[in-house]
């Protein structure tokens, strides 16, 4: 539903998010999954193990920061206007790694909230060892890891342009034209 809501408001009849070429297509698979979730986990079973309120911290960021990723990218792609290539400084091409866009940086900052104001509102009743200025850190950190996931993708992402002179991230049959073939978008959720 919200999907369809900002397209209907902030896209141009003429983007058509199927027309968007993206690495994986369909459903998350395990290996995304397991790029996004398993930071978060070791942090959460090393705060289990220690009761160290860094690693429950550490453990909110990561969730935050790929709540944040996620709304990003999949509303980011709804703008009207191309992406910047966060290091080039220039128009890139609608789903590309690397690329931001004004509406992607607001979800991204809704999504890191949405998560934050969430875990505030249960610490309330679960009483975590956390205070307010742990969650306006975590807060502040799972939005900003959007522009390190951009700069990763961007610095170091694989990307193929098609015979055809279109931008990928597809292996298949392309010819490399910007980082590593091995370095894709799970691993820039990892790290």
């Amino acid at each position: 539903f919200f999907i369809q809501l900002f397209k209907q408001i902030f896209c141009s009849p003429s983007v058509m998010i199927e027309q968007l070429i993206h690495e994986k297509k369909g459903p998350r698979d395990a290996s995304q999954i397991l790029a996004n979730l398993l930071p978060a986990t070791i942090c959460l079973l090393l705060y289990q193990q220690t009761n160290q309120a860094a690693f429950l911290i550490a453990y909110l960021t990561s969730i935050a920061g790929a709540t944040a990723d996620t709304w990003g990218s999949e509303i980011g792609v709804l703008s009207r206007k191309q992406p910047f290539d966060i290091l080039r400084l220039k128009r890139t091409t609608t789903g590309m790694s690397g690329g931001i866009s004004f509406l992607g940086t607001i979800a991204s900052f809704l999504g890191s909230f949405g998560s934050i104001f969430t875990f505030y509102f249960f610490n309330l009743y679960l009483e975590l060892p956390l205070a307010t200025s742990d969650f306006k850190l975590v807060l502040t950190l799972g939005f900003l890891a959007t522009f390190f996931d951009s700069f990763l993708g961007s610095a170091f992402q694989r990307a193929y342009t098609t015979s055809n002179n279109n931008l990928t991230e597809q292996p298949g049959n392309n010819q490399l034209i910007k980082g590593f073939s091995w370095f894709g978008n799970d691993l820039v959720n990892l790290l």
